[in-house]
């Protein structure tokens, strides 16, 4: 089940009247008791994309909206949540996983920003239950293609953001510079190939981000690195390996 916005990735409806309804989730929930759940409006994006959703499933399965719902705040009293910093296909994709329990298949690199977006949002909602199922299928994509610029753009638009998916990015890029690119140029820290190129480019904005992504390549030529995203697993979940709240665990 998808929740698709009716637009590209990067672009926002101008139609601020639509309402994206939740239809396939009403079968779902319909002999369960979410079904009789009032509905909340969630506007999503600066063109404020709206989405109706049962109330009681996002204060069930989501802290954010457990304290925003049903605190002394006017959401709860108004059933309206205004989320104008987010992506709307990021919030289709969290709606998915609400209401089947499971995340997109990534298939593509725009798939996988949509996934660091959509995993950015759970961080601030604090539903790492969510944010473990993305990770999963972020390592699963990047088992079977490289790593490139992708992910650093979307970090150096959150600034700040220290977490799991950044670990595991930083990671990946750099083993899979230094297993690929390094096999290619003489010199792995003075880059020939193209996705060197596009990783210079980046640096030299000088960001934050950046200068995390220049030490994590420097740095793993000293380190024994597996590659990160066959690493079996909760290494880069949000609880100890071990934890039994995790299904490899369980």
């Amino acid at each position: 089940m998808t929740f698709r916005s009716e637009t590209a990735y990067d672009q926002e409806s101008t139609d601020e009247s639509s309402i994206t309804e939740v239809e396939s989730s009403r079968e779902e929930t319909a002999t369960g008791h979410f079904a009789t759940s009032e509905i909340v409006t969630v506007y999503v994006g600066k063109k404020r994309r709206a989405y109706r959703v049962h109330r009681a499933l996002l204060v069930s399965k989501c802290p954010y909206f457990r304290g925003s719902l049903t605190g002394a705040f006017p959401e709860g009293r108004n059933n309206e949540v205004y989320l104008s910093k987010d992506v709307p296909e990021a919030f289709s994709w969290f709606l998915t996983w609400l209401y089947s329990g499971v995340v997109n298949v990534i298939e593509t690199k725009q798939d996988a920003c949509i996934a660091f977006e959509t995993y950015l949002m759970a961080d601030r909602f604090i539903t790492v239950e969510l944010k473990n199922d993305l990770m999963d299928a972020v390592r699963r994509f990047y088992a079977r293609t490289r790593m490139g610029v992708e992910l650093l753009e979307v970090l150096a638009k959150h600034e700040g953001f220290e977490g799991k998916l950044k670990s595991f990015g930083l990671d990946q890029l750099a083993y899979d510079l230094h297993e690929y690119c390094g096999k290619i140029d003489l010199d792995p820290y003075m880059p020939s190939s193209p996705v060197r190129s596009a990783i210079n480019a980046f640096l030299a904005e000088g960001s934050s981000t950046a200068i995390d992504t220049f030490w994590a390549v420097r740095n793993w030529a000293f380190r024994d690195g597996v590659d990160p995203s066959i690493l079996e697993g909760c290494y880069y979940h949000e609880h100890s390996s071990g934890s039994p709240a995790c299904k490899f665990c369980s």
